[in-house]
């Protein structure tokens, strides 16, 4: 009778262990997607702006890559997002402007916002992302790209500004797909 109530506690710990072992993590990881994306909203998200990746450390270069100023960076941090600005300027002096925020929204809560209008799909560095533009605007002026991360989403922008007497306009969704493919080389994903 001994054997069989010793047998019964021994089961007893080893269930307890197996399922406390099982449980520890698993908050963090169900909040993680299959490509390693936060899947919560901000308001659920455990990171907080203070763990997101400063935009102000994007490389000179990368700004430079894309006709941007690296000396006019302006950065601003919002209630969930870091975000920084350059003014840009194309080879005949149409100005345009490159953005980049760093979010603790998700990368489905950033494409369910109903400003985020025109919605594609893309990739950016083999990682999903979508392509939109602000409502009002469209691709000729206005472009965002954002993709999943693990501690939220990033967006980038770049926005056609005043072109005055220029002929040629800036190519906004080349400069989009260029910007995006430099900001996913130098942020963490």
């Amino acid at each position: 009778m001994w054997v069989l109530s010793l047998v019964a506690v021994v089961v007893l710990v080893v269930g307890v262990v197996v399922i406390a072992g099982s449980s520890s993590g698993s908050d963090e990881q169900s909040l993680v997607g299959p490509e390693g994306t936060i899947t919560v909203p901000a308001s659920e998200n455990p990171k907080t702006q203070d763990d997101l990746w400063d935009p102000n450390n994007v490389p000179d270069s990368a700004v430079a890559a894309v006709g941007g100023d690296p000396t006019s960076r302006s950065c601003n941090f919002y209630e969930n997002s870091k975000g920084c600005s350059w003014g840009a300027r194309t080879a005949t002096g149409a100005e345009y402007s490159l953005f980049v925020w760093m979010s603790t929204s998700s990368f489905d809560e950033v494409r369910q916002r109903k400003d985020n209008v025109d919605q594609v799909m893309t990739t950016v560095g083999g990682k999903d992302a979508v392509r939109y533009h602000d409502r009002g605007r469209s691709y000729a002026d206005d472009c965002y790209v954002t993709w999943g991360t693990s501690f939220g989403s990033t967006w980038i922008e770049v926005r056609a500004e005043d072109y005055g007497n220029v002929e040629e306009s800036p190519d906004i969704p080349r400069l989009c797909a260029e910007w995006a493919d430099q900001i996913h080389s130098v942020a963490p994903h």
